[in-house]
């Protein structure tokens, strides 16, 4: 088992904190002593208490003797389908949200079976070596998740019990008093009121009387009891008795209920001001019995017949809560306006709503002075709200009390308007009462101000908070503005996105986009590893070919490959011409990069059967590829002028990843030691080879790999005996070297001995060595190299002591049409020699 490692960042989180009672409680399943030790002296450095056990099952028996843990931290992993049931089998007890448990281990499982513990309901999954603030941090968020979820359980359960309790009453009382007709609702501060009102109803067999002597319980009592009258006391300690009116009438299920209100003075002004806010009646304290009995029992009767006939579509009635608070007919605003020398930017509008025209004058004598302050004044509560709404005010100073309507019943109608919500709002009153200063307050005031105003104070508390209302509506400016700039970028963001992800990879577009110096020229220099594939032999293919159609193979061979190398990670740097360049680690660094590139390449490879099934189906000739892999320092970054750059990477492991590439032939990936090394026993290695590329001091050693085991395992398809002909005729050939040592204009002349597929064996005095590129010609019968050209490598040297000539075994890689249609005929002669000579010369060779 490998031991917990944590980095050298590691530092504890809480040194200077005794573990307590109170701590955090984490269960850890681990087998290994001295990772277990590691473990919790880390945690318990950093306010945690800690336990152990080695299994699931031990974690059942430690439950339900002792408390249970605040978090279980699975170090010790064990594999197949019965761990997962188990798993499953715990959570049925112990679900998600009350008991969370994080998996801890190594990375080495493979991506399938961890979705499998996700799904068996663990909550997280955590690989090692890690930061120890950060597992500390993931640790104390699953722990205070699940504290908040047993929490919001018992809240939710408390609620339920409550919600149970009031609907077990209710259902008491209706069935208690269901053959009555009335239900009457009490609204009154005076308990001592509240007996006289009960004593009075309590004899009467169709009224069931409801009480509640907490006006700010008002409106949930009824709309809980849905009662047919209301009466409503005006003079309430918290909320006025007209407010609360209103705030009837904007519920949807008291709206139609009539409100008798009572009130201690029989001023014609408060009947004036009930019944345009929707009252239905008002009686006078102290009541008179069989007054109030017949005015309780008439509008409870004139309700249901006008419910009756709405039903019935007969009629249309309007109460006096449907009728506007303002006047919707047409106004000219200048006859409010009473400003005369007013500056053009004056930022500061001021309404004043007043039934008495001295108020007017002398605040209006106040303002005049100032030259940024715009006047208007408007004797008529009915069409305050109409000004309002066109004149846009920075403070409205609204009077108290008025004929037609009180003030706090405006300060409610301004508040429900969407364009008056926020303006700052000042009462004037000649009353300097607490309780008045607080119903205001209540329904939506800003300040308050007793009649008549100091000017000093007037203009202040004017410019106060005018400053403070143009502020807001600046800001909401200022958020529109930045919130359709915000819009307008990400619409930018994501059009660059679509369009340059076609270039680059999507880490390379939001690495630009979301950091500043993502434009920045130059670069850092790190250790990536380096791939590079090419098709053998493409270049004689598009000398053959019509431009258009050598697009076309590029293109579905791209696409195909380009697929392949997101899912794994990689990170495209080019495309030059038929070949890739691809790294792995830039610009995101991961800790398997090489395993990633091996593992890539593999499947690139087995994926060519595709790229040649569609080329066979728009009958282009088929392909085949070579890769090379490297792992080294390069320098990564943005290269290129403030004009024109590229991100990217240059250095010499990069040329290197060249050289490798160049030694591969058809369906070969060559790997150079340092990533075979980072890679380990994982890779499969068919065979070794040392070679000696250009710019390089000493000769290297690379690997020709068939596979990977481990979380990918992915393999080649295994060698194949193709059989070889031995020509009855050998062909006469003319050759050169194109690269290596002896690389120039010299021809040697050879024979083809033997040829099968790709492979040949051929015969030559030259001095030739594996992984040389020559190129061949095909001899008429004058000797004359004419009939096309054919490149090969060579794959294998053999030596023959008895001969004078070498013979060599080559791969070609690209064969002419002319070259290809004289091979044919070689072939088909030979064999039509050997079937009438009845001689098997026919050997077999391993590709």
């Amino acid at each position: 088992m490998d031991s917990i490692r944590f980095t050298d960042k590691d530092i504890s989180l809480n040194k200077d904190k005794n573990i307590t009672d109170e701590a955090p409680h984490i269960l850890i399943i681990e087998n290994d002593t001295d990772n277990l030790q590691l473990l919790e002296n880390k945690l318990k450095i950093n306010n945690f208490r800690v336990s152990d056990a080695s299994s699931l099952i031990d974690v059942y028996h430690m439950i339900e003797t002792d408390a249970v843990p605040d978090l279980i931290l699975l170090t010790t992993i064990e594999s197949g389908d019965q761990y997962i049931e188990s798993l499953k089998q715990f959570r049925e007890k112990y679900p998600q949200n009350i008991l969370p448990i994080i998996i801890f281990t190594h990375r080495k499982h493979i991506a399938k079976y961890i979705i499998k513990l996700l799904n068996a309901g663990i909550n997280d999954y955590i690989s090692r070596p890690i930061v120890m603030q950060e597992l500390i941090a993931r640790l104390t968020t699953h722990i205070r998740l699940a504290q908040l979820n047993k929490n919001l359980k018992k809240i939710a359960v408390h609620e339920y019990i409550e919600q149970t309790k009031i609907e077990e009453k209710i259902k008491q009382i209706k069935e208690k008093y269901q053959e009555r007709h009335i239900k009457v609702l009490l609204v009154d501060a005076h308990i001592v009121f509240g007996k006289i009102v009960t004593e009075m109803l309590a004899s009467e067999n169709d009224i069931d009387f409801f009480y509640c002597q907490n006006e700010r319980k008002a409106i949930e009592t009824a709309e809980k009891i849905i009662p047919d009258v209301i009466l409503q006391d005006i003079e309430l300690p918290h909320i006025h008795g007209l407010a609360l009116v209103c705030l009837y009438k904007k519920r949807k299920k008291l709206n139609t209920i009539p409100v008798i209100l009572l009130s201690e003075r029989n001023a014609p002004s408060t009947k004036t001001c009930s019944f345009s806010i929707g009252a239905c009646d008002v009686l006078v304290k102290p009541l008179n019995r069989n007054v109030l009995l017949n005015r309780i029992r008439y509008h409870a009767e004139k309700s249901k017949t006008i419910t009756a006939k709405k039903k019935d579509g007969k009629t249309t009635f309007f109460h006096a809560q449907h009728l506007p608070l303002f006047n919707p007919k047409h106004i000219n605003i200048n006859d409010y306006r009473q400003s005369k020398n007013i500056d053009a930017n004056s930022t500061i509008t001021v309404l004043l709503v007043d039934d008495q025209a001295f108020i007017g004058k002398i605040v209006g004598q106040y303002l005049n002075s100032e030259k940024d302050i715009d006047y208007y004044f408007c004797q008529d509560p009915l069409m305050a709200i109409d000004v309002a709404l066109r004149i846009h005010p920075t403070v409205i100073l609204q009077d108290l009390t008025m004929p037609k309507i009180d003030g706090l019943s405006m300060v409610r109608a301004y508040r429900d308007q969407d364009g008056l919500k926020r303006t700052p709002l000042i009462v004037l009153s000649s009353q300097d009462k607490a309780k008045v200063k607080d119903d205001a307050f209540s329904l939506g005031a800003n300040d308050y101000m007793v009649k008549p105003p100091d000017k000093i104070e007037l203009i202040a508390r004017i410019r106060y908070h005018s400053k403070a209302y143009n502020t807001i509506l600046q800001l909401d400016e200022a958020y529109k503005e930045v919130k359709c700039q915000r819009t307008e970028l990400e619409i930018r963001n994501n059009f660059i996105k679509r369009t340059f992800g076609r270039y680059l990879s999507d880490e390379i577009v939001s690495s630009i986009l979301d950091t500043p110096e993502g434009l920045k020229l130059g670069g850092e220099k790190r250790k990536v590893t380096i791939l590079m594939s090419d098709l053998r032999g493409f270049t004689t293919i598009g000398e053959q070919l019509p431009p258009e159609d050598v697009l076309s193979i590029i293109n579905i061979y791209l696409e195909i490959m380009t697929e392949i190398i997101m899912k794994y990670d990689g990170t495209i740097d080019e495309f030059i011409g038929d070949a890739i360049l691809v790294m792995f680690g830039a610009p995101l660094l991961k800790d398997n990069d090489a395993i990633r590139a091996v593992a890539c390449a593999l499947e690139m490879q087995t994926s060519m059967d595709r790229v040649n099934t569609m080329n066979e189906q728009y009958g282009y000739p088929t392909v085949k590829m070579g890769i090379g892999i490297n792992t080294g320092d390069v320098v990564l970054g943005n290269i290129g002028s403030d004009m024109r750059s590229k991100y990217g990477i240059v250095g010499s492991n990069v040329n290197l990843t060249s050289r490798i590439e160049s030694y591969t032939v058809g369906d070969q990936i060559l790997i150079s030691e340092t990533t075979y090394q980072e890679c380990g026993a994982l890779v499969k290695v068919k065979d070794t080879m040392n070679v000696m590329p250009k710019g390089v001091k000493e000769p290297i050693t690379i690997y020709d790999i068939t596979g990977i085991a481990g979380d990918y395992n992915i393999n080649l398809p295994e060698s194949t005996y193709v059989e070889c002909k031995l020509l009855e005729s050998p062909k006469e050939i003319q050759l050169s070297v194109v690269d290596g040592k002896a690389n120039g204009k010299t021809s040697y002349k050879g024979k083809i001995l033997k040829f099968a597929d790709n492979i040949m064996e051929i015969q030559t005095d030259a001095s030739l060595e594996q992984l040389w590129n020559i190129k061949i010609s095909l001899c008429r019968s004058s000797g004359e190299g004419t009939n096309g050209d054919m490149y090969a490598k060579i794959v294998e040297c053999f030596e023959d002591s008895t001969c004078s000539l070498s013979s060599f075994k080559i791969n070609l890689t690209s064969v002419s049409l002319e070259a290809e249609a004289a091979l044919k005929e070689c072939v088909l002669i030979s064999s039509e020699l050997l079937i009438s000579d009845q001689v098997d010369n026919t050997t077999y060779i391993k590709i």
